[in-house]
């Protein structure tokens, strides 16, 4: 996007991001880019005549701003929550698979040239996505992946997928995987508290490839917010609908067909966040149709003698 604005209106823009850079693939692309960017606790918004909000929008739990100012521009695809106020200038597609997919028909139709940098990074963006085209991906999606897959830096591609992981990552993993339960067609993790929000939803995608399951949530805990994933392989699931159900009015949520996030606040003593945790387990076990007092199997069982 600040490409297309410089090329096209020769609009000076700073990127600005709220939060942290958690994983290990979004950190490495960054350096790849060089990309200069700043923290939104270091600009003042209200002094830029433009705010586009890129991969949220108005009304949306990740949208940083928080509806404090007036938004000029708001790009992204996910689903439209709310019936309010809108940017000035809104594309909000949820037909798409992946919001880069919509930033490379922009600068395709302009008919801007692609570089190798930009073109390996809108790639990567739309393969992470949508898993290789492989959720919830479009014709669009794989119109935009096709074209750029033949400018793009496969060395570099291979270096940001198979980036140099943390030892937090493997101890996050290693307490998701004790505390994870399976419930039939269901697994439910709760790691407590991780590195990086970005973890939850890592640890989503990697338990819904466990062998019969159907639903994939996660649930962990950073900074005093609880952050939640959810995953379906079920081309026919709601998970978006789902998490909201799940999460109401305690905090925000949303999603796609087979895939959601949310959070909401966790404090941080021990107790509060079990019994959050608790609630918001037995509220999808019966959501999804199951027993909400249900214990669950143990993904591995630890025999303490042995320890």
């Amino acid at each position: 996007m600040q490409y297309f604005l410089q090329e096209v209106g020769g609009i000076k823009t700073t990127i600005a991001l709220d939060g942290i850079i958690g994983r290990a693939e979004n950190r490495a692309l960054i350096e790849y880019l060089n990309m200069d960017y700043k923290f939104l606790e270091e600009i003042d918004p209200s002094k830029y005549a433009i705010i586009a909000l890129i991969d949220t929008h108005v009304g949306m739990g990740n949208n940083p701003l928080h509806n404090k100012f007036p938004i000029t521009i708001e790009i992204d695809h996910h689903q439209v929550n709310s019936k309010g106020q809108r940017a000035e200038f809104s594309d909000v597609r949820d037909n798409f698979g992946a919001t880069a997919t919509i930033l490379t028909d922009y600068l395709l139709s302009v008919g801007l040239k692609i570089g190798t940098k930009l073109g390996t990074a809108l790639f990567y963006a739309i393969k992470a996505e949508t898993q290789d085209l492989g959720r919830e991906a479009m014709l669009s999606d794989r119109k935009a992946y096709l074209t750029l897959y033949q400018i793009i830096d496969f060395r570099a591609l291979a270096k940001i997928q198979r980036a140099n992981l943390s030892p937090q990552y493997f101890q996050d993993l290693g307490r998701a995987i004790r505390r994870t339960a399976i419930y039939d067609d269901v697994v439910i993790s709760t790691p407590g508290n991780v590195n990086n929000p970005d973890m939850v939803a890592e640890l989503a995608d990697t338990f819904l490839r466990l062998k019969d399951v159907r639903w994939a949530i996660v649930m962990g805990c950073h900074h005093e917010k609880m952050f939640i994933s959810v995953r379906s392989n079920d081309p026919d699931s709601d998970a978006g609908e789902l998490i909201r159900k799940v999460v109401g009015k305690m905090g925000t949520a949303g999603g796609h067909d087979m895939y959601a996030g949310g959070s909401l606040p966790c404090e941080p003593e021990p107790g509060a966040q079990w019994k959050l945790k608790e609630k918001i387990r037995k509220r999808f076990l019966a959501e999804l149709g199951h027993d909400r007092r249900r214990k669950g199997k143990k993904l591995i069982s630890i025999n303490k003698k042995r320890l």
